[in-house]
């Protein structure tokens, strides 16, 4: 699969995707994977064993942070730079993206849009890997709030296309970005439902095979906790 994608002048390599389970970051780039039928060879790293801070990693990427794509002779990290990386190689029935450079423009400003103001990463820090007794509640709060209005600006751009996605009525690369901080907030214990239209899409989009293919192991092996409830509760206080 995915070999027909492949230009002629383009060798027949199976390239290495690292990614930790339930990576934000790492998981939309192995839904891409997926959904377009390029095979891989994906190596999970943890992160509670170091992984990615060993020398191996490092010299693989020096930042130590997954994705992190080889292809070869080629590494690419960032998932913005693979995603361009995957859809210059495989050119070719790219289903993910739209016919029309206008309709493109549109899914490119969605995606970019939505992750860049996610202030998810400063919420996860402030209040999951920070001790309790070590919380600020202000910047807990302020965080927490971004994090919602956020949710909210993703529930009025569905309102507002033509169809169930983010862009119109077909699944984008914009929907395999976004997707994975929806679902790691709802694991977490953020309540999806409060948003018809995004509660909707998520529940599309969890059910494609590319999503319960790549489903976070450790997610599977264990049942979530739901420590959102935790700091709401801490914000009442």
């Amino acid at each position: 699969p995915g070999t027909k994608n492949l230009d002629k002048n383009t060798k027949m390599s199976k390239p290495t995707l690292y990614v930790m389970s339930g990576s934000p970051w790492a998981w939309p780039v192995q839904l891409y994977l997926l959904e377009r039928g390029i095979e891989v060879e994906t190596k999970l790293l943890s992160g509670s064993k170091g992984d990615t801070k060993k020398k191996e990693f490092l010299a693989i990427n020096p930042r130590g942070k997954v994705p992190t794509l080889v292809d070869g002779d080629i590494t690419v990290y960032d998932s913005r730079g693979i995603f361009q990386y995957l859809n210059d190689k495989y050119s070719k029935d790219n289903t993910l993206l739209p016919k029309t450079l206008k309709e493109r423009a549109q899914v490119y400003t969605r995606k970019n849009d939505i992750i860049s103001n996610l202030d998810f990463h400063r919420f996860y820090i402030a209040a999951f890997k920070t001790k309790k007794e070590n919380w600020d509640k202000a910047l807990i709060k302020k965080h927490y709030e971004a994090l919602v209005a956020q949710m909210n600006y993703i529930e009025e751009r569905i309102t507002e296309t033509d169809g169930d996605y983010l862009v119109g009525n077909t699944l984008t690369v914009a929907d395999i970005a976004v997707f994975p901080y929806v679902a790691l907030l709802k694991r977490l214990g953020y309540d999806v439902t409060q948003h018809k239209c995004l509660n909707k899409w998520n529940n599309l989009v969890e059910e494609r095979k590319s999503v319960k293919a790549s489903w976070p192991p450790h997610w599977t092996e264990n049942k979530p906790s739901y420590p959102l409830k935790k700091v709401i509760d801490f914000l009442k206080e």
